[in-house]
């Protein structure tokens, strides 16, 4: 049986136009937010696996887990807000790239993942797509919420 706690509360990270926003949200406000996230192109939420991708087509996406090696990625593109993540080698561009953009129905055109392969390789996201995170606070750690910025 899966138990919840009322009291838990939750860090929202929203980023549009490349600015990133930050507040922390109550079980019901999460449970509000979480039943509508389609103002944003990405929303995904951390504590259920919830995802949902609105693609370059329109069409909207969910799903119920993003792969970790994906997400460690996706993470530290989003946290970014739109700057260059450099990358190991044109091998680690394309495997993690190719799923991700997969996962995003994206292509080569930079929809929402924008490479580089001079003068290094690197990856970011289209600062003109908009996210939406949504992670679970230790009780007690509201103060000390940040984003992870690899």
């Amino acid at each position: 049986m899966n138990t919840f706690d009322l009291n838990q509360q939750y860090l929202c990270l929203t980023c549009k136009e490349g600015i990133i926003t930050q507040r922390i949200l109550t079980r019901p406000e999460k449970l509000q937010l979480c039943r509508n996230p389609h103002d944003v192109d990405f929303f995904h939420d951390l504590s259920t696996g919830y995802y949902s991708i609105r693609t370059k087509k329109n069409k909207q996406l969910t799903g119920c887990e993003i792969s970790n090696g994906n997400w460690c990625l996706l993470e530290s593109i989003l946290y970014k807000a739109g700057d260059l993540r450099p990358l190991e080698s044109e091998n680690h561009v394309s495997a993690k790239v190719r799923r991700i953009r997969s996962l995003f129905q994206d292509d080569k055109s930079g929809h929402f993942i924008i490479t580089q392969r001079e003068p290094f390789f690197a990856i970011r996201w289209n600062i003109s797509r908009s996210w939406q995170v949504i992670k679970p606070l230790e009780t007690g750690k509201a103060d000390q919420a940040q984003p992870n910025n690899p």
